[in-house]
């Protein structure tokens, strides 16, 4: 029988199909219904009709929040979404994967990280929009509000992070990562609110421009000589 055509034994190929297993559509399909869900934000946020709610939402969490080490909790947890200590963990998280040879997930975590980084960057300067200066606030950060930066590198780096690591430990475990990595995501977004610096809104948004980002990396076929 002719062996030409064949790979030599042990030779995988230089194209590594997509980390989800969800057909190609459905992924599609579920970027376009967050990206227009973002537009959607965003042109009520720019009309203003969002603000009702946000005043709302704003004040019934407020209205809950009687414990000191529940604050503490969220001061603690928040501190994930700045760039000085989020940036250091997902260079590291890349170079694990990297020794781990799940070079394709690590390239996807970049662009996730990167693009939402990016869009995140944009749509503040081109919103404009200013943080909440309830008597409630409990921080001052600097910058624009719409849409959280928090939120976006919540579900772009660390719930993402977890989805790719889920794929290559055994079925028991996965449930329990992805599990950890929702409520971690949902933690570090909502301190945002808790602590007041951002309004409703703003949270939601960055999770859904994460979220699409995640969900671009994921579909994303990746080139190299030797894969996992």
């Amino acid at each position: 029988m002719s062996r030409a055509g064949k790979r030599p034994s042990g030779q995988r190929s230089s194209h590594v199909p997509p980390a989800s297993a969800l057909p190609r559509e459905l992924l599609v399909g579920a970027i376009a219904l967050l990206g227009l869900a973002f537009a959607a934000l965003w042109a009520l946020v720019g009309l203003g009709l969002t603000r009702p709610l946000d005043l709302a939402g704003l004040v019934l969490i407020h209205e809950g929040i009687h414990s000191g080490e529940g604050l503490d909790f969220f001061l603690g947890i928040t501190q994930l979404g700045y760039s000085r200590v989020y940036a250091p963990i997902a260079v590291g998280v890349v170079v694990v994967m990297v020794a781990l040879r799940w070079f394709a997930d690590a390239v996807r975590l970049m662009l996730s990280l990167a693009g939402a980084d990016a869009t995140n960057l944009l749509v503040k300067v081109v919103v404009g929009r200013h943080r909440p200066h309830e008597p409630w606030t409990l921080t001052h950060p600097g910058g624009y509000s719409f849409p959280s930066g928090h939120a976006t590198v919540a579900a772009a780096l660390f719930a993402f992070a977890f989805v790719l690591v889920a794929r290559h430990v055994p079925g028991v475990w996965r449930i329990p990562l992805l599990v950890t990595g929702s409520l971690l995501a949902l933690a570090i977004a909502s301190s945002r609110l808790v602590l007041a610096v951002h309004w409703p809104s703003d949270v939601l948004a960055g999770m859904v421009c994460g979220t699409a980002w995640a969900l671009i990396a994921l579909q994303t076929p990746v080139q190299r000589g030797t894969n996992v």
